[in-house]
């Protein structure tokens, strides 16, 4: 073999082996790599919060549904509960008399009704102590997956005693509030105890200037609403302050105690302020709101759920709160 063929080859081999990528090219395919990702990830996250809005107004639904069958069962709505310093007890009926609020009375509606009889027959000690772990308990529905995970509990930082249950460390949290309507009513903790006596003498609030569905001693009927059940809020997602507070001096009112409470500003809003997103500063314990980039929703006194606007019409929305101010409205 010719020796020049020979030299000629192997030089021909070395530089074969030789070639690969430039530091140039390398930071171009990273550059590319780095744009795609910048493109996809908006997409991916708007992707996410769509299935999270989508689950958060099936849960809106199946709240609905719950009313619904409250309603065809009992003729009426459920009641409003007492106060804050009460929680829901399995055995007080529906209604005025029921002290927890409105998402404990609808429980056995929700396929809970497991979570509704703990503590049922037992002894006042025993019953408070079986209360202060329901509210401990979960119930996938009342939560919104935009804001946090089904199971997850956050920190129970109401200072008064409850009057029939042990105070929990960590409480189960709700996402979604009864309309109490467009003018705050003043509500406390509640009579001082069941008796006669005290429920006679508390300071309930006029139930002249209550024009929702959901307040203190409230037991609202279909026929009560004379703007017609496809024009009232029933229920909307609440706003909720993006640093909720972990101590009582930085709490957040609106969302500090538990989902099975009485009346409170955790179950029940207005529609006297307007809806806001969740901000990390801002303290709008009596709005409704979310976490959901451009809306939040709302479910109708006739079972259907919208997504609203935070720039929805001040009058609109106020209205929609009312469940007799007989305005006219364009819905959005």
């Amino acid at each position: 073999m010719n020796m020049w063929y020979v030299r000629a080859t192997n030089l021909h081999l070395l530089q074969v082996r030789k070639r690969g990528f430039s530091v140039v090219e390398l930071v171009v395919v990273i550059a590319i790599i780095a744009i795609l990702m910048a493109l996809l990830l908006p997409a991916v996250q708007a992707a996410r919060e769509s299935a999270r809005n989508a689950a958060c107004r099936s849960h809106l639904k199946q709240i609905g549904i719950a009313l619904a069958s409250h309603e065809a069962a009992l003729g009426h709505f459920p009641g409003g509960g007492w106060g804050f310093q009460w929680v829901g007890d399995p055995d007080k009926g529906p209604g005025v008399q029921q002290l927890g609020g409105w998402l404990f009375s609808l429980l056995p509606y929700l396929e809970a009704g497991n979570v509704h009889k703990m503590g049922r027959g037992l002894p006042a000690g025993a019953k408070a102590d079986a209360l202060g772990i329901m509210m401990q308990t979960p119930v996938a529905v009342m939560h919104c997956p935009s804001r946090r995970t089904s199971a997850e509990l956050g920190s129970f930082l109401g200072q008064f005693p409850l009057h029939n249950a042990t105070k929990p460390a960590l409480a189960f949290k709700n996402d979604y509030a009864g309309c109490g309507g467009d003018q705050r009513l003043t509500n406390g903790g509640g009579p001082d105890n069941d008796s006669p006596q005290a429920i006679a003498t508390y300071a309930w609030p006029d139930p002249r200037k209550a024009t929702g569905l959901f307040y203190a001693g409230s037991q609202i009927r279909p026929a009560d609403i004379r703007d017609g059940l496809s024009n009232t809020y029933a229920v909307g997602e609440k706003y909720v302050r993006m640093n909720p507070g972990t101590t009582p001096q930085d709490r957040d009112f609106g969302d500090d105690q538990a989902a099975y409470i009485g009346d409170d500003r955790d179950v029940r809003r207005w529609t006297e302020e307007p809806p806001l997103r969740d901000r990390l500063d801002v303290d709008a314990y009596d709005s409704f709101g979310s976490r959901h980039p451009a809306t939040w929703n709302a479910l109708f006194g006739d079972g259907s759920v919208r997504s609203m606007a935070y720039t929805i019409d001040y009058e609109v929305h106020r209205s929609l709160g009312n469940r007799r101010d007989k305005k006219p409205l364009s819905l959005p």
